[in-house]
């Protein structure tokens, strides 16, 4: 019996396409193993003010994830958090 454990993926506003990719599927992957996975988009410098692009950036991370449940989403100052469950 393997138990469930919260895991922790963090990346920031900016990451490349293939950075992201890899992060993804990493995730993805541990999802796939029962695992909750606590994704946490983290904002620096500038980007603090672009709403318009964070909010993008949001929709791009939620969209890879339509597969699996949405448990929690917190929003602090700095970051977004968001948890993730397989259905």
């Amino acid at each position: 019996m393997t138990t469930k454990k919260t895991k922790d993926i963090q990346m920031f506003f900016g990451i490349g396409s293939n950075d992201l990719d890899t992060k993804m599927r990493n995730a993805k992957r541990l999802l796939d193993k029962n695992h909750d996975v606590r994704v946490t988009l983290k904002i620096k410098g500038r980007y603090i003010e672009k709403t318009e692009l964070v909010d993008k950036f949001l929709q791009t991370v939620k969209s890879n994830f339509e597969d699996y449940k949405l448990i929690n989403t917190t929003e602090k100052p700095r970051d977004i958090v968001l948890l993730y469950r397989k259905e």
